[in-house]
């Protein structure tokens, strides 16, 4: 009995080590085996164009496909559990959703996974790096870059400042010609860049170009008893006078470059009793600007001189020159027919010839020339002329050289 009960409790030992065995085994197959999932099959990119899958297996894995060429994933392979990041090529610029499908198969079972993803347009945008442009004279070119997201075009306000391209879609950069300002005067345009989008503000930038650097100061100029004045050159090119259009007004020096100053200088008095004016033309070299300078000459104040106001004659006939200055007119009378004037009227400068015939009077005798000037606030120029009487010439006592003189008995 004994022996019988030993071998009934050693197979109810195997029996139990069996199934314990069985059992651990048993467990440790299903470990093995991790169902294959992709978690979420449905996603949306996010602002940056991202979003992230899981993926759960057990074995090697795939992405076998694409549906559109503007999406990427990473990692397109791998061995068990891993994340895969689904990234866009770029903005959705089409102004609508975008979709695509990734395919991810698991190489042991060959089960799969179809992951759809979809883009949504971005939110319209339409900057430019540039508000504002300045030019010089010259002509010139500037670049502005623009951001967008969207199709654009460009015009510009004038035609002097042109854009290249016209028109774009997304991020661009513009190119900003100006030409030449031949002008004094600035000037400006507005370019304006418009979405296709209504929803946007369009984006101006302000195009401002300076005049041509050439000042002339002071355009107008008179001149009076100072015979010269001078007027200051502003620029940064060449220049030279082109036309002086009266002869009475000299200009030096003629050309120069960069800032100068010129003088301007009458001949003499202005003695027309008018004034009298002359133009200056200047030219600046670079873009052939002309600018005028306007000279005027005040006239002289009236003036009527002669060189002497008394003349004294021997009681023979004769005759003496008498020098007038003036810048007016003037007329020469005697109030005595012996004593005569020549000429009788005259302009400005001249001589005045005063005659006298004999004198046979035994006393001396007298005459008033008068010179009366055209212009009436000039007072009239009056010259005393005397004349001896008459006297004969006798021979000098014991010198002949020593004349002596006696009255004539009448």
């Amino acid at each position: 009995m004994k022996i019988i009960k030993t071998i009934s409790n050693v197979w109810a030992g195997l029996a139990v080590v069996c199934l314990i065995a069985c059992s651990s085994g048993g467990g440790d197959d299903k470990a093995d085996i991790t169902p294959f999932s992709v978690t979420p099959l449905t996603v949306t990119l996010n602002d940056e164009g991202v979003a992230t899958v899981s993926i759960k297996s057990g074995t090697d894995w795939n992405v076998s496909t694409f549906t559109e060429s503007w999406l990427t994933a990473t990692p397109v392979n791998g061995h068990g559990n891993a994340t895969i990041t689904l990234k866009a090529l770029g903005e959705n610029i089409t102004r609508q959703a975008r979709t695509a499908q990734v395919v991810i198969i698991e190489s042991g079972t060959a089960q799969s996974a179809v992951v759809n993803v979809t883009q949504q347009p971005p939110t319209p945008r339409l900057l430019a790096d540039r508000s504002t442009l300045s030019f010089t004279s010259s002509a010139g070119e500037e670049t502005v870059n623009v951001s967008s997201n969207q199709s654009w075009t460009v015009e510009s306000s004038a035609s002097w400042c042109t854009v290249t391209p016209r028109m774009g879609a997304g991020n661009g950069s513009l190119t900003v010609k100006v030409t030449q300002n031949a002008s004094l005067t600035s000037r400006t345009a507005t370019i304006t860049v418009k979405s296709v989008d209504t929803s946007l503000q369009p984006v101006t930038v302000q195009v401002s170009q300076e005049g041509v650097a050439f000042t002339i100061s002071p355009l107008n100029v008179t001149l009076s008893d100072a015979l010269s004045s001078t007027i200051t050159i502003a620029t940064t090119s060449d220049w030279y006078v082109s036309n002086v259009s009266q002869n009475w007004l000299t200009v030096t020096p003629v050309s120069g470059r960069g800032n100068g100053t010129v003088t301007l200088k009458a001949v003499g008095l202005n003695n027309t009793g008018a004034t009298r004016t002359a133009r200056v033309e200047i030219v600046e070299g670079s873009a052939s600007l002309t600018q005028t300078v306007n000279v005027s000459q005040l006239p002289a104040p009236p003036t009527l001189q002669a060189d002497a106001s008394s003349l004294s004659f021997t009681c023979n006939e004769g005759g003496k020159t008498v020098m007038i200055t003036s810048n007016v007119s003037w007329t020469a009378t005697s109030n005595v027919s012996w004593c005569t004037v020549s000429p009788h009227s005259g302009t400005g400068n001249g001589s005045l010839q005063v005659t006298v015939t004999t004198n046979e009077a035994l006393t001396p005798r007298t005459a008033t020339i008068t010179i009366t000037p055209g212009n009436s606030s000039l007072a009239p120029l009056t010259l005393q002329v005397t004349q001896q009487e008459y006297v004969e010439v006798k021979p000098g006592e014991g010198d002949n050289t020593t004349p002596q003189y006696s009255r004539k008995q009448q």
